[in-house]
């Protein structure tokens, strides 16, 4: 008996393209033939473009703000402008990403 489709939020945090990616272009095909899968790397790197050869693969363009970890230990009042700077665009960004999940009706999110 076959389980009911889900839609399945894939999220992708790693900023260069190595062998996760490997892993994901592996299997993402037979996953794509029984759900509906999206793909979402906010960081936008060089393996959006070859997932889009996966048949019913549906990419997200969602592109996020990045800060670099330089910097986070070098005491409190460099952490403290880290977060003031860049903390509104994370949760602007995290409530995008929560509108999406709920406005395409993601069963599934693989972070």
């Amino acid at each position: 008996m076959m389980d009911k489709q889900k839609n399945v939020l894939i999220l992708e945090f790693i900023t260069t393209v190595g062998g996760v990616q490997s892993v994901y272009y592996n299997i993402l095909p037979m996953l794509c033939q029984r759900h509906k899968v999206f793909f979402l790397d906010p960081y936008c790197n060089a393996f959006d473009e070859k997932l889009g050869t996966i048949k019913d693969l549906t990419v997200v363009d969602m592109p996020i703000n990045s800060v670099s970890a330089l910097g986070w230990r070098n005491g409190w009042k460099t952490r403290a402008k880290i977060v003031l700077t860049y903390g509104p665009t994370y949760f602007r960004y995290l409530l995008s990403l929560m509108r999406f999940v709920s406005d395409n009706g993601i069963d599934l999110l693989y972070v």
